[in-house]
């Protein structure tokens, strides 16, 4: 079974607005909600039941200043079977990036 991308977009875009919608950024809890975010995105992919896929997950969130980011990654794996999919959070207050990657385990 290939990477679900669109699948996996939809779960981390839904999991984003379920922990931040209403939200304003707290330097204090924005670590504890990256890692809550993360942990429920791998969760819900995992239940998709992909197996043979390693899902690794990243959550970024900032502050909205008004300064730009720019973010960069690079990985080596086999494009005929790993993939990722990646969702954007914006309000006033937070910018929430999340990445899933899914690399097959020969």
């Amino acid at each position: 079974m290939k990477f679900q991308a669109q699948n996996v977009r939809d779960i981390i875009l839904s999991t984003m607005q379920e922990q931040l919608m209403g939200r304003q950024y707290r330097s204090d809890q924005a670590p504890r909600w990256a890692q809550s975010i993360s942990n429920a995105v791998r969760q819900r992919v995992q239940d998709l039941d992909m197996k043979r896929y390693k899902i690794l997950v990243q959550t970024i969130l900032l502050e909205m200043k008004g300064a730009g980011i720019k973010c960069g990654q690079r990985c080596i794996w086999d494009p005929e079977t790993d993939d990722y999919a990646d969702e954007l959070f914006r309000n006033d207050t937070i910018y929430c990036y999340t990445i899933v990657y899914g690399v097959y385990m020969y």
